[in-house]
């Protein structure tokens, strides 16, 4: 009997000194890095009235189901509505400090597309 829990109690020792080793690698491991190949050459189409139907398209069908207020205009706010407080999302204007507008193109297709900051 002495022989059993002798036995469990080093089972249970060394099954919690490798979740130890585990959860410390984990927490002090450095993050990974990539290198980013941004493209050459963006054409974005700021005036092109296709592209602009098309993202009015898609404002109509993502953006308003969350950002909609009283008023039927699209806020700044996410849920704006809601009683359990106040959430912003981040600036996405083309402003150039707090906006998008302090990324070149060729950033801000890398953001998009890969959720990454240049």
């Amino acid at each position: 009997m002495r022989k059993t829990f002798k036995f469990l109690a080093w089972s249970l020792g060394l099954i919690l000194l490798c979740l130890v080793v585990v959860a410390g690698y984990i927490e002090l491991a450095p993050l990974p890095t990539y290198t980013v190949d941004l493209p050459e050459e963006v054409s974005i189409p700021y005036q092109d009235s296709t592209a602009l139907a098309r993202g009015a398209k898609i404002v109509s069908m993502s953006c308003v189901t969350c950002h909609l207020n009283e008023e039927g205009n699209l806020s700044g706010q996410l849920f704006p509505e809601a009683d359990f407080g106040t959430f912003y999302i981040g600036n996405i204007t083309g402003h150039p400090t707090t906006g998008l507008g302090k990324y070149s193109d060729p950033e801000l297709v890398h953001l998009l597309r890969t959720g990454l900051r240049p």
